[in-house]
């Protein structure tokens, strides 16, 4: 196994050495049912020091059996590769990144595999799940110190839900709520993107980090709310738009990759729809680009920050003009969990000597944030992706 990650090394033109950084993976704990499939997500944190790992699960043969020969990417891979050598009672991954990449920053989920339970596992039994060989390297091809966890799968240990942060989406902007003239409402859309039963929650959250309780028009009333999905099923959550209008942002976690969609929708005072804008999930970057489209009286566009970090972000801002000159820079700081939402005009004052202007504001952070651009035109709001920068 050395060899195939010291392979890749050289084909990659890293060099030799060692670093102190650490990381570690975990095997998720998960519940199922006798002779049947589960998703056990690989988990992993302090991947940002980490290019390229390779580890090797070990299981009870007897008990357990690799259900699909394709494990399933998680949010923590960039352009990462991924090699995978299923055998008898152990699957081994090796995982780098050609451009040397580092993984995503913070916790998530670094690979997922489908097991199949035998028929004849007990009720009340535990099956482990353990972890061996876990070596890393940084983009220097430094060797990175890799702690690997244990998991398990419980058999009949009931309903199989979530990890935080497990396949985690991450819905930087959100409103919902009434003001005098009109009110927003948020719709959900979450599709399971593989052939087995899948489990998720959404949770909200106020620009302070604090829960965001809102109401869905089945009647449910609170700041987080669960799902099940059937293999390739779909589920739709949609607010009632009640109470007073507030911004915040959302974040899915899941038993299986999903897709998802948030939309936003603006309503004049009798519910007439003034403007529709679609939310996809956003990855949390450190380093990323908004283009900025501002015509005085007329557009603007600005950025929803979301702090999905445990750390207080400090972010330096640069307002660049098309030819990539810089004319301004800010620095502002994003405590753990915090949502702001500001535009262009908002964050520099030099803008107010435009009458037009076409650039970039482009963002460093000393952490992970989630964000989105938002370009608003009369009612018509519009979003749209930020560009990941290395």
């Amino acid at each position: 196994m050395k060899k195939l990650l010291l392979f890749a090394a050289i084909s990659l033109g890293l060099s030799a050495g060692f670093a102190q950084a650490q990381s570690s993976l975990r095997v998720a704990n998960v519940n199922a049912s006798p002779g049947s499939k589960v998703v056990v997500p690989i988990l992993m944190s302090g991947g940002e020091s980490v290019s390229a790992i390779q580890f090797t699960v070990n299981f009870d043969p007897t008990s357990l059996s690799v259900a699909e020969a394709r494990p399933l990417p998680g949010s923590s891979l960039v352009d990462h590769a991924l090699g995978f050598s299923p055998k008898e009672g152990s699957l081994t991954f090796v995982i780098f990144s050609g451009s040397l990449a580092t993984f995503s920053p913070g916790d998530g989920t670094l690979v997922s595999v489908i097991l199949e339970v035998s028929n004849d596992a007990a009720d009340g039994t535990t099956l482990p799940l353990s972890v061996t060989d876990a070596e890393g390297a940084d983009a220097d091809g430094f060797f990175v110190t890799v702690i690997g966890v244990d998991g398990s799968i419980g058999i009949g240990g009931g309903n199989n839900l979530p990890v935080e942060g497990q396949n985690e989406l991450i819905f930087p902007q959100v409103a919902n709520g009434s003001y005098p003239g009109g009110s927003f409402t948020a719709d959900l859309v979450f599709v399971n993107r593989i052939d087995t039963p899948s489990a998720g929650e959404i949770r909200f959250f106020k620009p302070d980090g604090s829960p965001f309780v809102l109401t869905l028009t089945d009647g449910r009333t609170d700041s987080g709310f669960g799902f099940t999905l059937p293999p390739g099923g779909s589920a739709f959550l949609a607010t009632d738009g009640s109470g007073d209008l507030s911004p915040g942002y959302a974040r899915l976690s899941s038993t299986a990759p999903l897709g998802g969609t948030l939309l936003i929708t603006s309503r004049d005072a009798g519910g007439a729809v003034l403007s529709e804008a679609g939310v996809g999930a956003s990855p949390a970057a450190q380093h990323f680009s908004v283009p900025i489209i501002f015509e005085r009286g007329i557009s603007n566009t600005g950025i929803a920050f979301a702090n999905v970090s445990q750390e207080t972000s400090a972010v330096m801002l640069v307002l660049k003009d098309s030819s990539g000159e810089e004319l301004a820079s800010l620095n502002i700081s994003l405590a753990p969990g915090e949502h702001r939402a500001r535009f262009a005009d908002e964050l520099f004052d030099v803008l107010d000597t435009y009458d037009e202007f076409q650039g970039s504001i482009e963002a460093q952070s000393s952490t992970a944030l989630s964000a989105i651009a938002l370009k608003l035109q009369g009612a018509l709001l519009t979003t749209f992706p930020i560009v990941v920068l290395p």
